[in-house]
């Protein structure tokens, strides 16, 4: 082999190495418990497309402490009132922040300062018999102008039909509900969650619902971020052997929340189908690379926005689910955002997986 030859062997060889080391896996299939079945059968008893519709259409809109105060204060009584109803513990969790980085809810969505904040998280509990929770959050407030049915009403109606599902559980951990506030302006309440939580439990799992009503079954409607391909190669590859449909949850999560991770993808495919969802795993967790690649490679960030990075700077276990917002909803932050456009029959499928998923890790047994 002449020098030439050999050189491009050498650095073909080098990039092949390279690729190995930063392709990001799913993870097998997670177990399931025997009777899984019976849970959606019961569950899909209780749970409606009608009734996760109805939940939607009853949320003021749109929800904001800057922009909409009175009508995030109606929700909030609105989700309070359904949470106590239905057997939970409800409290209030005042958030205050001062000269605080940021980001704008309209326009530009560029960075901003703000100097004197004050919202309110929503937390619901059923306490458990060990320090350990799991925590289940979704954030209420909407960006100026839009009435978020998508962004994040869809996923309030899951954590409201999740509150009634579940609301008569004796959970071996406890169960919290979040409602996280002023998450498009910065994320501040989950930041604010994040301490007071650990302060009173041990977190077993996050479980973030951000933008998850929206399916499309047609042909080249998913978009899919340049360099994904490089990080998650086989998930990537799937989303192209079904011409890049936007039928699917994507599941991002840390590698301490592999197990919720596996357990929420075997749940969805006994509900729905193998296809369902589509597991990425963030960078976070690859030795010596996990900064290079945020620094360097902007995809990278793409994977932390939304509430559950709160957990993950904790170094907590935790993981996001959602219908990849702006890379396939073409209604996204933007007064078009109406419950026309949802899917309310595979909204009321998130939320018997979500149901399921909470109670496996919960360790809370059916019927209990």
């Amino acid at each position: 082999m002449s020098p030439p030859l050999r050189i491009s062997a050498v650095l073909r060889h080098a990039r092949q190495r390279f690729a190995d080391a930063v392709a990001i896996r799913e993870p097998p299939p997670g177990v399931l418990p025997a009777d899984v079945d019976d849970r959606v059968r019961q569950f899909e008893a209780i749970v409606t497309a009608e009734s996760v519709r109805d939940d939607v259409m009853r949320l003021p809109s749109p929800r904001s402490r800057l922009h909409a105060p009175q009508r995030i204060a109606a929700s909030e009584e609105l989700l309070s009132s359904a949470f106590a109803s239905t057997g939970w513990s409800v409290e209030v969790q005042p958030i205050t922040a001062k000269g605080r980085g940021g980001r704008l809810d309209y326009g530009t969505f560029g960075p901003t300062r703000y100097s004197d904040l004050h919202g309110r998280n929503l937390i619901a509990t059923r306490t458990g018999n060990d320090s350990g929770a799991v925590v289940l959050l979704a954030h209420q407030d909407t960006v100026r102008g839009s009435p978020g049915a998508n962004d994040n009403g869809a996923a309030l109606a899951v954590l409201l039909a999740v509150a009634r599902l579940l609301g008569e559980e004796a959970p071996r951990r406890s169960i919290v509900l979040a409602v996280t506030d002023m998450e498009e302006i910065g994320m501040f309440g989950s930041r604010a969650l994040v301490p007071e939580l650990r302060r009173r439990f041990t977190i077993v799992t996050g479980l973030n619902l951000e933008t998850i009503g929206y399916l499309s079954h047609e042909p080249h409607s998913q978009l899919v971020p340049k360099g994904f391909g490089l990080l998650y190669p086989d998930q990537v590859a799937r989303v192209d052997s079904r011409d890049y449909r936007g039928d699917f949850l994507a599941v991002l999560y840390n590698q301490q929340a592999t197990h919720a991770a596996a357990t929420f993808a075997a749940t969805l495919a006994t509900v729905v189908s193998h296809n369902a969802t589509l597991l990425l795993r963030a960078p976070t967790n690859i030795p010596l690379l996990s900064g290079i690649l945020r620094g360097f490679v902007p995809v990278v960030n793409q994977v932390f926005r939304g509430d559950h990075a709160a957990f993950w700077d904790a170094g907590l276990p935790a993981l996001q689910i959602t219908d990849t917002a702006n890379l396939r909803y073409p209604h996204y932050h933007s007064p078009a955002d109406t419950p026309d456009k949802l899917d309310f029959g595979h909204i009321r499928n998130v939320a018997i997986t979500t149901a399921i998923t909470v109670q496996i890790l919960a360790g809370a047994d059916i019927n209990s």
